[in-house]
C-alpha cells in the first residue's frame, strides 16, 4: 500500500498510509493528513491514488508543491520520490510503483543528494563562519570610467560658465 514518510522532524506522526481515491494534505484540520506548519497552506496538494498509479496535484497553495525539488502543479509520483510541501519534506514509497532514478553526483560536481530529510531546527541556525555575500570586484575599468565620467563633468561646467561669460559680455 502506498504511503508518505514525514522527513521532517517535529511534525508528528511519521508515516501515513495512503488509501484508494483522494488523499488531502493541508495545514487544515479538515485534510485526511494535517502538517502543522504555517509554510504549508491550508489545503496545500492532495494524492489521488488510482488506475494503478499516484498523482500528485498542487491546490494554489502559497509555497507551491515540489516534487524533488521541481515545483508542479500535477505530476505521477513514483516511489522514493521527495515531496516539499513548503518546508516540510515528505517521501512517497509505494512497493508497486515503479523506481525513480538514483539522484549521482557528477564528477566535478560540488553537490550530492541528501541522505536525509531537513530538520526544522537546523534552518536559520549560523554556521561556525559567517557566511559571505556577494562581494563585489572593483577593476581598473570601473576606476577609468568614473575619472573619465569626472573629467567630461568639469569640460561641461567649464564650458557653460564661459558660453555664460561670453553671453552675458554681448
Amino acid at each position: 500500500m502506498p504511503k508518505l514518510i514525514i522527513l521532517t522532524e517535529g511534525i508528528g506522526k511519521r508515516e501515513v498510509e495512503l488509501k484508494p481515491g483522494r488523499t488531502t494534505i493541508g495545514r487544515a484540520e479538515d485534510n485526511d493528513v494535517v502538517l502543522p506548519e504555517p509554510s504549508v497552506s491550508g489545503h496545500h496538494c492532495e494524492i489521488v491514488i488510482a488506475d494503478g498509479q499516484a498523482k500528485i496535484r498542487d491546490l494554489n497553495s502559497t509555497n507551491g508543491t515540489l516534487v524533488d525539488e521541481v515545483q508542479i502543479t500535477e505530476a505521477v509520483l513514483r516511489s522514493g520520490q521527495t515531496i516539499r510541501l513548503g518546508m516540510v519534506e515528505l517521501r512517497f514509497e509505494d512497493p508497486t510503483a515503479p523506481q525513480p532514478q538514483q539522484a549521482v553526483a557528477r564528477p566535478g560536481s560540488r553537490t550530492s543528494p541528501l541522505p536525509r530529510g531537513v530538520n526544522l531546527g537546523e534552518i536559520g541556525q549560523a554556521r561556525s563562519a559567517p557566511a559571505k555575500g556577494f562581494e563585489r570586484r572593483t577593476s581598473k575599468f570601473d576606476r577609468y570610467f568614473l575619472l573619465g565620467t569626472a573629467i567630461v563633468m568639469a569640460l561641461i561646467v567649464v564650458l557653460l560658465i564661459v558660453i555664460f561669460k561670453y553671453a552675458g559680455t554681448r
